[in-house]
């Protein structure tokens, strides 16, 4: 870690902030991240969309931070409750930016979009449960299909370059 003028941290370094469960055990709350969410005058949310998640919620909760800015290309869902999450950690929408004038201006770049359809690239089937008989949650599908699984990420790899190859 180092102190500078700016810090930059993720919600999950953040949720240090406090004790918590993790892998079955308590890991105490970490002082310097501590000072950090609650005594830092300044709160700057990236991709801040996900500011109606409970975690990034949470911190935005608890932060002392005076002033908050949140950037998103997509801010409001249309969802009252999360569209409410949101104001509440930062204020309302300021500014709206069309993607088409900030790639005019060399700002942002056009995307490309592929498809990529393979019936290999998940490899062999993954449970449905969990190692305690119960349905998956989102997450725990999200880690096996996605986070930890070899077969798709080399997919991703493989097609990835693939496309780079084609310009």
């Amino acid at each position: 870690r180092r102190e500078g003028p700016i810090t930059v941290a993720t919600s999950q370094t953040l949720l240090a902030h406090k004790p918590r469960m993790a892998k079955g055990r308590v890991t105490q709350a970490d002082p310097y991240i501590r000072a950090v969410v609650h005594e830092y005058e300044c709160l700057i949310y990236d991709e801040v969309h996900h500011a109606s998640s409970a975690s990034w919620y949470e911190i935005g909760e608890v932060s002392n931070a005076h002033r908050r800015y949140g950037f998103s290309g997509t801010p409001l869902k249309s969802n009252a409750l999360d569209d409410a999450r949101l104001v509440a950690m930062t204020g309302p929408v300021l500014c709206t930016i069309e993607a088409d004038i900030l790639i005019r201006a060399g700002h942002a770049a056009r995307p490309k979009i592929a498809m990529v359809m393979s019936t290999n690239a998940s490899g062999p089937d993954l449970p449905e449960k969990n190692e305690q008989g119960l349905s998956l949650t989102y997450a725990e599908e999200y880690q096996r299909a996605v986070i930890d699984n070899d077969w798709h990420n080399t997919a991703v790899v493989k097609a990835t370059a693939w496309l780079v190859d084609r310009g």
